[in-house]
């Protein structure tokens, strides 16, 4: 099976990457499916369960199009992925941690945690609160991604370069893919901007805006108060050196 999946941590740009993989005539794209949010928090998954899912992405199959699924829910379960589709190929999307973290708080500091959650989440809900919550739950992903990835074959990008020249990650991605380049991704391209106000918006994302920020690189700088910069920067100084985040 032709298969690959687009993950990260959850407000990371794996919808708008997607997106972009999406406009390749080659790509039969899929997001988020919904059967994958009820193993989130399972450690082990039952061969005849493993099969099971494997059937049901076999569905999404069209002709010789590539299934391209993109899941934030799979950058905590890597080994898991792997062993259902030792095929499929991996794209991880990496943001800014302080990014992440100012983008996460409408889904993890309301009612509910509605992004991805590591494995300590209601230690780190209960524990810390607004962008410091935000910072935890992103430096426990990362950790777990970090260490997942590194036994597999993976693509591994970065959002602000995907920002800053899309085309430029889109031939590499493609490349990646086996697939050859088309003027569809190309024109997408245009989508992709640094500035808010009034451009494009990835489908199903309006709703996790917060704040007023003008630019998507970098908001953390005006969206955190001085405090929060240092705390902030406690938390994920490790995390962003790994990634080259100065």
């Amino acid at each position: 099976m032709k298969i690959a999946f687009i993950t990260g941590s959850s407000r990371s740009g794996t919808s708008i990457l997607g997106e972009l993989v999406a406009s390749h005539p080659g790509v039969n794209y899929v997001f988020e499916e919904h059967v994958w949010k009820k193993l989130e928090l399972e450690q082990k998954v039952s061969q005849e369960k493993q099969k099971k899912l494997r059937n049901w992405m076999l569905c999404y199959r069209k002709g010789d199009k590539m299934i391209v699924e993109k899941n934030p829910r799979h950058i905590v379960k890597i080994p898991l992925l792997k062993s259902i589709f030792p095929e499929a190929k991996i794209i991880h999307i990496v943001r800014d941690g302080r990014d992440v973290a100012c983008s996460l708080k409408s889904g993890l500091c309301g009612k509910t945690w509605a992004h991805v959650k590591p494995p300590r989440w209601k230690e780190i809900e209960q524990n810390y609160e607004g962008v410091v919550r935000c910072a935890w739950a992103w430096r426990e992903t990362m950790e777990i991604a970090i260490k997942d990835l590194a036994k597999v074959n993976h693509l591994q990008v970065k959002y602000e370069e995907l920002v800053r020249d899309p085309e430029k990650i889109i031939r590499k991605i493609v490349k990646y893919l086996g697939l050859p380049m088309h003027l569809d991704v190309v024109n997408f391209c245009k989508n992709i901007q640094n500035q808010t106000l009034g451009s494009y918006n990835a489908k199903h994302q309006s709703r996790w805006s917060v704040g007023e920020h003008g630019t998507r690189i970098g908001r953390w700088k005006n969206d955190m108060t001085e405090e929060e910069k240092k705390e902030v920067e406690l938390i994920l100084r490790p995390i962003l050196n790994h990634f080259g985040y100065k």
